[in-house]
């Protein structure tokens, strides 16, 4: 497994975003199906705060609660862990947000296609979905 998750807390991520997944996909909203309202925000909020669930998991030891970065020394070398919002992110992904987030989770990449740091995991235990929830916090963080 990797340095980051043990066996233990691999299982559980997977499961939780299992549940979450399919908390998601039984959750109902109050508009009417096929209104404008159920087709454009719930799927949205509703991917939002699944994906809030996984990064908190995943990401925030550490990007920081809420994305806004980290700052922390570990074998006396001091490690500036970037704010990952939005905001942030906006001026270097530019309109290629969703795609750019999804490549820096999954494959590890940055904005021109090449390699993050190494200690940035490469997540792909997650789904596409997941991925994609992910990207729907981020995009949600200002």
């Amino acid at each position: 497994m990797g340095r980051f998750l043990s066996r233990k807390n691999l299982a559980a991520l997977v499961l939780t975003g299992s549940v979450a997944a399919a908390l998601g996909a039984c959750s109902s909203t109050s508009a009417a199906p096929g209104s404008p309202a159920a087709a454009s925000v719930a799927p949205v909020l509703t991917g939002a705060a699944d994906g809030q669930v996984l990064f908190e998991q995943s990401c925030a030891s550490c990007h920081g609660v809420g994305g806004v970065g980290s700052k922390f020394t570990k074998d006396n070398n001091t490690i500036e862990v970037p704010a990952i919002t939005f905001t942030d992110l906006t001026p270097v992904y530019g309109d290629k947000f969703d795609t750019l987030a999804a490549d820096a989770i999954v494959k590890g990449l940055d904005e021109t296609g090449q390699p993050l740091n190494r200690m940035m995991p490469r997540w792909t235990i997650f789904s596409d979905q997941q991925v994609g929830d992910i990207v729907a916090y981020l995009k949600s963080l200002k």
